[in-house]
């Protein structure tokens, strides 16, 4: 009777293959957090301010959006201007000029909620805030 139990360790895996979908990513991330400000969560998520950031790109693909969110901010390719470029040069912003994208994407930065602020590092993201701000002529607020 030696029957062997499976092992329920976690593998790790190369994700670089794989799509983030940025929306699925916060629906897990705030699966412990909570929408209600009066209960006892590990931390409150506005609602209200993660949809309206969420719309600011609302009228893109979901590979802008995606590129935008996880690239972009999580994985701080902001500090990248090869990176931003590419943005620009894209097929969602063919019909806008380079500043407005700049200042578009600048926006998104900038009203990133709290909540999501705080899974980043401080010095990542006043970094891609500051490249921004460059590309952007948002100088007063570097």
């Amino acid at each position: 009777m030696n029957k062997k139990i499976p092992s329920k360790k976690i593998r790790h895996s190369n994700t670089s293959s794989l799509s983030l979908d940025p929306y699925e990513m916060l629906k897990n991330k705030s699966k412990r957090l909570s929408w209600n400000g009066l209960s006892n969560p590990d931390i409150f998520l506005d609602k209200a301010a993660t949809i309206e950031w969420f719309s600011l790109l609302r009228d893109y693909s979901d590979e802008m959006v995606n590129l935008a969110i996880i690239e972009g901010i999580f994985d701080n390719k902001f500090h990248n201007i090869s990176f931003i470029l590419s943005l620009v040069q894209s097929e969602d912003f063919r019909e806008k000029s380079s500043m407005e994208v700049y200042n578009l994407l600048y926006n998104f930065v900038c009203n990133m909620p709290k909540t999501l602020r705080d899974w980043i590092d401080d010095e990542d993201f006043s970094m891609s805030q500051n490249v921004l701000a460059l590309l952007s002529k948002n100088r007063g607020s570097v």
